[in-house]
């Protein structure tokens, strides 16, 4: 089963919601985590100002303390 027409439909959407509000995406932070076995990577795409960007691909994100990697596995790191 291949959800990446309806993954990138659900992107569209949620930047035509971010340009109706007046919002901007921040798209240095807009990235793709492929999780799981699959090798069949999809790129996807997000409408900055002007133009279509697509989404760099990332194995591991932090934010606010925690740290979660495409392999499902957490770490937090607490001040």
């Amino acid at each position: 089963m291949n959800g990446s027409p309806e993954l990138q439909h659900d992107l569209n959407i949620l930047t035509e919601w971010a340009n109706l509000w007046s919002t901007e995406l921040n798209l240095a932070k807009c990235k793709a985590m492929y999780l799981g076995g699959n090798k069949l990577k999809n790129e996807y795409y997000v409408t900055g100002s002007d133009e279509a960007h697509a989404l760099s691909e990332t194995i591991e994100e932090k934010d606010l303390g925690l740290t979660v990697t495409n392999n499902l596995k957490c770490s937090f790191k607490g001040e």
